[in-house]
């Protein structure tokens, strides 16, 4: 069977791969001696999800499960030689360094060459990281359930994880996808799980990311509640008036279009 979900069987990163080909160089080759993978299971039933789904809106994504292990890669992330794969190595670790803190732990980056059929030589930009469930996959959880208050506590780290990333383009230039599939809560903190980082000290999303929770889960009232008091606590301690300012943030939430009242009502 095929491992990719687009007709493609990328080859799989491993312990066995060049120096050179692997961040963080050491710690990272160890930790992939720990992913099992004889149990990789691809997980195309998470790509191209929209509305209320857990996973990627990407269509272009692959996406594997081995054990407790996320592995992902994307056509986009498929290079004609070596050295441009290396080089996009070295520039997607550059990004995740300025995460810092908000970096998921045990992530690890990797080139995999592959001899192409004609006599080519091509790589696969490789991510692997622990596969945690995502803020939006516990939201949905305890919608299922009719769990408010696990949505409640959901809501809540989803809006501190928003205005970490708004502190973090303010001030450190790095651009986020402030999306709550983007992000998981565990005993150990909040990460941002995702490759997709730019480089800007903006936002320019960020309105319909903080409204769009609360049209979504706009009937669970005592949920949005706790949403809107969290946010406006994290705003209000880690933010200054000039972040406020450079996000262009007050602006960014009066132009973006709502749908319900309490939507409207948040905004104000």
């Amino acid at each position: 069977m095929s491992r990719g979900q687009a007709g493609t069987d990328p080859p799989l990163p491993g312990p066995g791969l060049p120096a050179g080909f692997i961040w963080p160089a050491d710690s990272g080759r160890a930790l992939l001696k720990r992913v099992p993978f004889t149990e990789v299971v691809p997980r195309g039933d998470l790509v191209g999800r929209q509305g209320l789904d857990d996973g990627s809106g990407t269509s272009d994504i692959l996406l594997f499960k081995a054990g407790g292990w996320c592995l992902k890669t994307s056509l986009r992330r498929r290079f004609a030689d070596v050295e441009t794969g290396r080089a996009a190595l070295l520039a997607l670790v550059r990004k995740k360094r300025l995460l810092e803190t908000f970096l998921a732990p045990e992530t690890v980056v990797a080139v995999v060459p592959e001899d192409t059929s004609d006599g080519a030589r091509s790589a696969w930009l490789w991510t692997v990281c622990p596969w945690w469930p995502s803020l939006r996959q516990q939201m949905a959880a305890a919608v299922e359930q009719r769990h408010e208050a696990a949505l409640a506590s959901s809501l809540a780290a989803y809006a501190t994880a928003a205005v970490e990333a708004m502190l973090i383009a303010a001030r450190r230039q790095v651009q986020l996808d402030v999306h709550p599939s983007n992000f998981a809560l565990t005993p150990g903190g909040l990460w941002y799980l995702d490759d997709d980082i730019g480089l800007a000290p903006t936002l320019p999303a960020i309105g319909h990311a903080l409204l769009q929770r609360v049209e979504e889960y706009g009937k669970w009232s005592a949920a949005v509640d706790i949403y809107l008091a969290a946010l406006e606590e994290a705003l209000a301690s880690r933010l200054s008036a000039l972040d406020v300012q450079t996000l262009g943030l007050a602006e960014t939430v009066e132009q973006t279009t709502v749908r319900s009242a309490v939507a409207e009502a948040a905004r104000t």
